[in-house]
């Protein structure tokens, strides 16, 4: 028997076998072509995207040399002084001219300055400006409107009434006033206003305040307790309100602006009440305002107020109690110490002199009390704090002067009257007994055996009683008790589910239930209980409960905490809807390969839409087969709604509800049925039951909001309240041992009757508050307490201060006939043209005329000393050259063009970088396409390029033959506007037109004006014409053509008009720039293109991360099956050692 190779040992595989270099051959067999195939998608992608971009960029490149080249006609204009400028204006076909021109006099506009502000930041106090245009008379006394010229006016915003803001607000509002803030020295501006020229162009302006017309003065004053502003005197000079009043007599006055002054209404004079002091503020501004009838005018007063330096005069307060009987009486004067002084029961200006004195002079001044009754009251020098010591009750008027003198002499009088009458307001004091045990005492306000006998006699007096606290701890409140709200007829529902919610809003607190668990909310009580679950409760002024409890039915039921009496409170209870959403798991791929006659289909629970069968080139994203699913006629009565849902990169298909609730198990399948399957993801919508991204819930199937419907409610009958006190003794501010000391008031449609001055001291034990006595003696400290302060009224008081005449007036008015012109209102007067033309003399308001030579505007620069030429003449040499440029850009962008798209040499790889794609293809055919199309509406012929001896050669450039250009622009120099210049002419020099905006079609029109004003415009060529004219709108002395092919046509008359022909015209300029606008914008198709090859570029990416991963998957598998071999094939090699063994030793044992 012949033995067999030993292949094992030959390959020594159990020790020596290299499985890495294995593995690695394997894998890379297998990760090179596909990862070559994914990376030349991203490259052949990212060339594209580099290449849609460049043309993109040439194409701005184009239209913005193009728009260089705009309006070039071939007509040159000459002048042979610059004092005349000339230009065409595109409205008539301009024929060659020589006119001779002599100025002596150019159009001026009529010029205001303002001066005397110190910077560009200085404020007038305007609110707008009413600018009118008319003629003054040589004396400047008589102002003629200009009929053609409507008044304006300019809104100045509230707070922007710096010059310079108004001189924005006036240049933006657009109106012919050119404003401009001058800067005419350090710390000296004015502000100018420049209106149109000509004679009668001139302005009269009124500057508006708060009211009406606004002039600013200013005025100083010392401080004091009163201040006086003198009354404007009417006068024919003086400030501008003054001039006003003199004008329009027999006005009122009124003020705004300080609450601390009042003005006389018949005198206009202004007066303070109250201190008016530096240490309350300077300057002070206020707004004196005179009307008299339908005539307003206002000026603004700016007070500055100086330091009372000398400290030698008296001031002096007025203080009265009035009083219905008292037990007895004290006050404070003021309240601390006098270098601390507040204002006590008495005036603030007594506190406020004594904290002022006293800080200046560093010691205390001393109180002194006089008067009819000083001896019935005892006083403290250094805090002026004043007790009765009478005997008794206080029965009668007290009258007492307090007078503070400070350590440097300066005084200060307080007059007090305490007056007695049965008719006033009464104070009394009630002693209360009050313990504390923890709980809530309610301590009714109108019972007679709980607060003084007068309480109750004028509670029971009052209408509508209203009680009010003053400095009472807050464990106290006066209460409208237990005022409690009801439904009536409430239903939760018979539909209950889980998810329900329900939300009970009352006034502004809003309590929301939980989400319902499985079954829902079964019944009130449940549903109360969750609303109590809410973490607003705890807040809320008032609890909620159902009047059944556990029992079945029952109605919702709000009680208030405290805070009455209430009123009627706004109280909504919903049971809140919400529909079941549903979106795909994951993203939606439609698929890479998408073709003509692909359809989509979606199901959902058996409601099946699909889409029509796509056109050329397939469906190119999600959302577009969303909206062909939405096409189909099942789509409206389907009970839901789709869209689109994630984000642009990973898209998704999302499906809603359109009615509340629960829907069940939804099974929802998304299908590609006609069409490649390449990459196609259904996005989890696989026919299975899916889960929604939002429930839905809320059916309202029987659900009644029992009147609790959003609007104000009335309080169940026997539960709105009792006017009562509770005591909270849970609340600190009543723990045991404290000393309590407030204020009841009592009112009566808004006018006190009553004070109740409460106190007590809080023992222990069980809740407990009763009345311990009612006495005396009343103790006022503080400025609440009762005291009317008024100032200066007992006596003819000797601090009154008159504040100086206005030292300056600042005024945006301009009327001569009221204020003649000044160094701070100075006027240039404005001028119309003066000249000859062909030795006729000429009149015109403004220095630019487009009326003397059809189709040019002539701009008068200056005034000549004799005659000058003006003439134009068509040019071939310079049309030529700019007819060569315009081929130069046509031809470079053909060639940019026809490169990119080179379909390439056979067997060469040099094909251009969108050969493939049929957007720049298109472009590339239109673009020519523009260069031998006819130009219309430059005469009853079409125009061409190649008019112009512009060829087209083999290679698709364009060449100029110069001959032939020649021969035709010598024979028709005008239709050379058809290349580079659109415009609108009128063959009649009575008819002037003019277009706007893009609507129009060009064309030769018929237009037709009639004797009685109204005129129609038909066009005519090219064919077919229209057969209904369009009726012109006339509009500011323009007819406007709002509608049919000449829309955006505006016509003047001039010398009346007359029926003519005009022309539109449209070059081929402009016609190029009309194709590369929308592909140049920024949501043009290469823009979208461009970002789709973005996206697949992003999508190529993460198809490389995902190979990468399944290609290490794959080397891991390889790495172990190659280790098990090679841990099999060691095993096998000891088997055949330990055989080799054993045959050696039989041999062995053999030979011996």
């Amino acid at each position: 028997m012949t033995a067999g190779v030993d292949y094992l040992s030959v390959l020594n595989v159990g020790s020596g076998l290299n499985v890495t270099q294995i593995v690695d051959a394997i894998v890379e067999a297998e990760r090179v072509p596909q990862e070559n195939v994914i990376q030349k998608r991203i490259d052949d992608r990212t060339v594209s995207i580099s290449a849609l971009g460049q043309l993109k960029g040439d194409l701005s490149t184009l239209d913005k040399n193009l728009e260089a080249s705009e309006g070039k006609t071939g007509l040159v204009t000459t002048s042979s002084s610059t004092a005349v400028s000339i230009e065409e204006t595109g409205t008539y076909s301009v024929e060659p001219f020589e006119h001779q021109l002599n100025i002596s006099q150019i159009a001026e506009k009529h010029t205001l300055s303002f001066a005397g502000f110190t910077a560009a930041t200085s404020k007038a106090s305007v609110s707008s400006l009413r600018f009118e245009f008319g003629e003054w008379d040589t004396g400047r006394t008589a102002f003629t409107t200009n009929a053609t010229r409507a008044s304006q006016t300019v809104a100045i915003p509230s707070g922007q009434n710096s010059i310079a803001e108004i001189a924005s607000a006036v240049n933006a509002a657009n109106i012919g006033v050119k404003a401009s803030v001058i800067k005419l020295s350090d710390g000296a501006y004015s502000l100018s206003f420049a209106g149109p020229s000509g004679l009668d162009n001139q302005m009269r302006v009124t500057a508006t305040g708060t009211t009406n017309a606004v002039s600013d003065i200013v005025t100083s004053t010392v401080e004091g307790f009163e201040i006086t502003i003198p009354a404007p005197t009417a006068s024919s000079t003086g400030t501008d309100l003054e001039r006003f009043m003199n004008q329009y007599s027999g006005g009122t006055f009124t003020l705004t602006g300080d609450s601390n002054f009042a003005i006389n209404s018949a005198t206009g004079v202004i007066k303070s009440t109250a201190m008016i002091d530096v240490a309350g503020g300077s300057p002070r501004t206020m707004t004196r305002i005179y009307t008299q009838g339908g005539n307003i005018k206002s000026e603004v007063v700016t007070l500055t107020v100086t330091a009372d330096g000398a400290k030698t005069v008296k001031r002096q307060a007025r203080s009265e109690l009035d009083i219905h009987g008292l037990d007895g009486l004290s006050f404070a004067s003021i309240s601390g110490a006098q270098s601390v002084a507040a204002r006590g029961a008495l005036s603030d200006e007594l506190a406020t002199f004594v904290r002022e004195t006293r800080a200046i002079n560093g010691i205390d001044g001393a109180f002194a009390l006089t008067g009819a009754q000083a001896g019935n009251f005892s006083l403290n020098t250094n805090t002026g704090a004043l007790s009765y010591t009478g005997g008794g009750q206080i029965t009668s008027d007290q009258n007492l002067t307090l007078t503070f003198t400070a350590s440097n002499g300066d005084r200060f009088v307080e007059t007090i009257v305490i007056d007695h009458d049965n008719s006033h307001a009464s104070i009394h004091e009630s002693t209360l007994n009050a313990t504390n045990g923890g709980g809530k005492v309610v301590y009714e306000l109108g019972n007679n055996t709980n607060f003084s006998a007068r309480l109750q006699t004028v509670f029971n007096a009052s209408t509508t009683p209203q009680f009010a606290l003053s400095g009472a701890p807050a464990g106290v409140t006066v209460n409208h008790v237990e005022e409690t709200y009801r439904t009536s007829g409430l239903d939760i529902g018979s539909a209950p589910a889980q998810n329900d919610i329900y939300e009970l809003v009352v006034g502004t607190t809003t309590l929301r239930t939980a989400s319902a668990g499985a079954g829902g909310y079964t019944s009130l009580n449940d549903i109360i209980t969750a609303l109590q679950n809410d973490s607003d409760y705890a807040g809320a002024p008032f609890t909620i409960s159902d009047t059944n409890g556990a029992t079945a039915g029952g109605e919702i039921e709000v009680t208030f905490k405290s805070g009455g009496p209430l009123t009627n409170q706004t109280i909504n209870f919903t049971k809140v809807q919400e529909t079941e959403r549903y979106r795909s798991s994951t993203s939606i791929n439609i698929g890479t390969v998408n073709n003509t006659n692909d359809v989509f289909e979606l199901d959902v629970n058996g409601t099946v839409l699909t889409t029509p069968a796509a056109g050329a080139g397939g469906y190119a994203s999600l959302s577009d087969v969303i909206t062909a699913l939405q096409s189909d006629s099942d789509y409206a009565s389907a009970p839901f709604t789709i869209d689109l849902g994630g984000s642009l990169a990973t898209p998704r298909l999302r499906i809603e509800y359109k009615s509340p609730g629960d829907q069940g198990n939804v099974n929802i399948t998304f299908t590609k049925n006609a069409g490649s399957q390449t990459n196609f993801n259904n996005g989890g919508y696989d026919g299975s039951v899916v889960s929604p991204s939002r429930n839905g819930y809320g059916v309202q199937t029987g659900f009644n909001n029992g009147g609790f419907n959003n609007t104000q409610q009335t309080p169940a009958t026997g539960l709105d309240g009792r006017y009562a006190l509770e005591f909270d003794f849970a609340n600190s501010s009543l723990n045991a041992g404290q000393n309590i000391n407030f204020d009841i008031t009592l009112s009566d449609g808004g006018a006190l009757k009553h004070t109740e001055k409460v106190s007590f001291t809080v023992g222990s034990g069980a809740n407990s508050v009763s009345r311990q006595a009612d006495n005396g003696p009343v103790d006022l400290s503080v400025a609440t307490s009762g005291f009317t302060v008024t100032n200066n009224t007992s006596t003819t008081p000797d601090y009154v201060n008159t504040s100086s005449a206005a030292t300056s007036s600042i005024s945006l008015n301009y009327d001569p006939s009221e204020r003649a012109a000044d160094a701070r209102h100075f006027a240039r007067a404005g001028k119309n043209a003066l000249f000859t033309f062909d030795g006729v003399s000429i009149i015109r308001e403004e220095n630019e005329i487009e009326d003397l030579v059809a189709g040019v505007k002539l701009t008068l620069n200056n005034t000549t000393s004799g005659n000058i030429t003006i003439g134009s003449s068509y040019d071939a040499t310079k049309a030529l050259a700019d007819l060569k440029n315009f081929v130069t850009e046509l031809n470079g962008m053909i060639t940019k063009l026809t490169s990119l798209t080179f379909r390439g040499t056979p067997g060469q790889e040099d094909q251009g970088p969108l050969a493939d794609d049929n957007l720049a293809k298109s472009y590339l055919r239109t673009l020519k396409s523009l260069t031998t199309k006819p130009i219309i509406g430059y005469g009853d012929n079409d125009t061409f390029l190649s008019n112009f001896g512009v060829m087209t050669e083999r290679n698709g450039s364009l060449t100029v033959d110069e001959t032939k250009f020649n021969a035709y622009f010598s024979a028709n120099p005008d239709s050379f506007s058809a290349v580079m210049n659109s415009r609108v002419v009128a063959e009649s020099s009575l008819v002037k037109p003019e277009l706007s905006g893009t609507a129009y079609q060009p064309g030769k029109f018929q237009f037709n004006v009639d004797p009685d004003n109204t005129a129609d415009i038909t066009k005519i060529l090219p064919t077919p014409a229209e057969t209904t004219a369009t009726e012109l709108n006339l509009a500011n002395g323009k007819y406007l053509a709002t509608a049919g092919a000449a829309r955006g046509l505006a016509v003047t008359l001039l010398g009346g008009g007359q029926d003519t022909n005009i022309f539109i015209g449209k070059s081929l300029l402009e016609m190029v720039r009309d194709f590369a606008a929308p592909i140049i914008a920024s949501t043009s198709d290469i823009t979208t293109k461009i970002s789709n090859y973005n996206k697949d570029v992003a999508e190529y990416k993460t198809d490389l991360e995902e190979l990468a991963k399944r290609i290490e998957s794959s080397r891991l598998r390889y790495t172990k099956q190659f280790s098990d071999m090679n841990s099999a094939v060691s095993s096998f090699k000891k088997t055949e050692e330990l055989l080799t063994n054993f045959q050696e030793a039989w041999k062995a044992s053999l030979s011996r």
